[in-house]
């Protein structure tokens, strides 16, 4: 009995992945794209607000001190034996 040969080819071709905007500048342009797609007009236009008041500009000028220091090394050392 005669055999017969056969030739299988097999062709895969991989679509081109869908690009979004900012994805090809990099990731720092991809998550401002994203932040701004996220940023509603209700936000805008709470950034546009005028200070009437001086009270509403000052703010006052943060003074470290030995506790809260002491205390940020106590609550960093929980988070990294934690870790």
């Amino acid at each position: 009995m005669p055999r017969k040969e056969s030739v299988i080819v097999v062709s895969a071709t991989t679509a081109e992945k869908k690009r979004h905007p900012g994805e090809s500048k990099g990731f720092v342009e991809e998550m401002r794209f994203v932040a701004m797609r996220l940023h509603t007009k209700d936000q805008a236009k709470e950034g546009e607000k005028e200070v009437k008041e001086p009270e509403e500009k000052a703010v006052t000028k943060w003074e470290p001190t030995v506790d809260g220091y002491l205390r940020f090394l106590v609550d960093s050392k929980v988070v990294y034996d934690t870790l």
